[in-house]
């Protein structure tokens, strides 16, 4: 539904969703309304709230027709509306939620000074408004640097802050210009890489070939520069192979630059170690490997390949189970596709989400998420077979994720020794032949050699962390 105006109008407004940001989506849809008002130019004072409720769509209307206290003018209707919409609120939870927001990576200071302002709205904080927003920008400033010269200078005031923020950011982006326009002519070829298969055997290398340093191998989050394998002092920078800086320098040739090998931020394939043993299939950006970092979920893995164990459930997609998950996942597409099909799914509390962030195997960024819901899951052909379960949404493609617990619930998964048969001792067997059962025992007479591939290179795996 929309109104029949020279001026394009706002959409209907969806009053379903998550409950507990109804009251935010009304007050924003109120704002355009009125906006569109002033922009399709003089409206009869008669007409406004038959237009307010047109362009509200069928729901809000059915939903105005239960008030007790409608009124017959556009300011009794809004007023009737707002008390519906916007119930008492609670600000001791909406505090707790703003000082849980946290500048989020790329995003400005400006634009993370707008998302506070924007909560802050629901917070009561009456005439501390400024000062409860610079509090919350100095604690979560993901610049360690641009923190330090916040609390050099002491006592600042929003507008202050800002325009610290801004030179401090306008000389990381020209710092990065210079440092592009100074790196040497292709230097962008080094991420561009090309594969060859030998046997079962995957070798990635560079279209510039190898004459420069081979794919370091080692930890990724180590931060100290490598030495060059000749042997001489001098240390490369782990992220773009070159001398002469730290890889955190905002001076980094890679800084921002995405590797065409693994497709993540911030290093050049050159030195992408991502080619190690056991590595992830490719699928064009889906999230093959996933882990979660959160005090209250422990770590989990998903393998993206062939034999992954798959069970249809009732929820509007195809999952696949991890014994050491603790959340279940599902991507924006199949989100999307439940949405269609009228999922019956309840908004999960935000409590359970603040906080959790889940990152891509190997990766620094973690992964968008768009919100979280519960909904009853059953099999699909066992439906006796059912719990409830919540579900968090990436934005993002990828196979949907069925958590540890919940598939335990589901009968999917049992965890435990399997005992496919047991063998009792046998104590006279054990005396007639005791040399055999004591000691260690030793082949004699046969000397063992492990045969190894010759000029192979060592590579270093991290452990597995524990599931639970």
């Amino acid at each position: 539904m929309s109104c029949a105006s020279g001026t394009e109008s706002v959409g209907p407004f969806d009053p379903k969703g998550d409950p507990s940001s109804v009251s935010t989506r009304w007050t924003r849809w109120k704002r355009g309304f009125e906006l569109f008002l002033v922009a399709r130019g003089e409206t009869p004072e008669g007409q406004k709230k038959a237009l307010l409720l047109h362009c509200a769509g069928f729901e809000v209307q059915d939903t105005f027709d239960t008030l007790p206290e409608r009124g017959d003018s556009y300011d009794e209707a809004v007023a009737a509306l707002d008390a519906y919409f916007k119930p008492q609120q609670n600000f001791t939870y909406e505090r707790h939620v703003f000082r849980q927001i946290a500048q989020m990576p790329e995003e400005t200071t400006a634009q993370f000074v707008t998302r506070l302002r924007q909560q802050a709205t629901n917070c009561n904080f009456a005439d501390k408004v400024d000062e409860n927003i610079r509090d919350q920008v100095i604690d979560k400033c993901r610049d360690k640097r641009l923190k330090s010269k916040y609390l050099e200078k002491g006592t600042l005031t929003v507008n202050q802050l800002l325009d610290i923020a801004r030179a401090h950011e306008a000389a990381a982006r020209q710092l990065k210009m210079m440092a592009d326009t100074d790196s040497e002519p292709g230097q962008e070829l080094v991420g561009a890489v090309s594969r060859r298969e030998r046997g079962n055997n995957r070798r990635w290398q560079t279209h510039s070939e190898s004459t420069h340093h081979g794919g370091a191998k080692g930890d990724q989050k180590d931060r100290k520069p490598r030495e060059v394998r000749s042997g001489t002092d001098i240390k490369l920078c782990y992220r773009c192979d070159k001398s002469g800086h730290y890889a955190k320098d905002m001076t980094c040739p890679a800084k921002g630059k995405r590797c065409a090998k693994c497709k993540k931020l911030n290093h050049f394939a050159l030195v992408c170690k991502s080619g190690r043993v056991n590595t992830v299939s490719e699928n064009d950006g889906a999230c093959n490997i996933v882990h979660v970092d959160d005090d209250d979920v422990c770590a989990f893995t998903v393998d993206g390949k062939k034999s992954l164990a798959v069970v249809d459930v009732v929820v509007g997609g195809v999952h696949t189970f991890d014994s050491g998950a603790s959340s279940n996942i599902v991507d924006k597409s199949t989100w999307e596709n439940m949405k269609q099909k009228h999922i019956k799914c309840r908004s999960a509390s935000h409590a359970n989400t603040t906080g959790k962030q889940l990152y891509a195997y190997g990766s620094d960024t973690p992964l968008k998420i768009l919100g979280s819901f519960e909904a009853d899951i059953s099999l699909q052909h066992f439906s006796e077979k059912a719990c409830k379960a919540q579900f968090v949404v990436i934005d993002g493609k990828g196979v949907s994720l069925l958590g540890k617990e919940t598939a335990e619930s589901l009968g999917v998964l049992k965890i435990g020794i399997s005992l496919v048969g047991s063998v009792s001792e046998k104590p006279e067997t054990k005396a007639e032949f005791k040399p055999l059962f004591s000691g260690l025992g030793k082949l004699k007479d046969t000397q063992i050699h492990l045969h190894m591939k010759e000029n192979a290179k060592p590579v270093v795996q991290s452990a597995r962390r524990l599931p639970f």
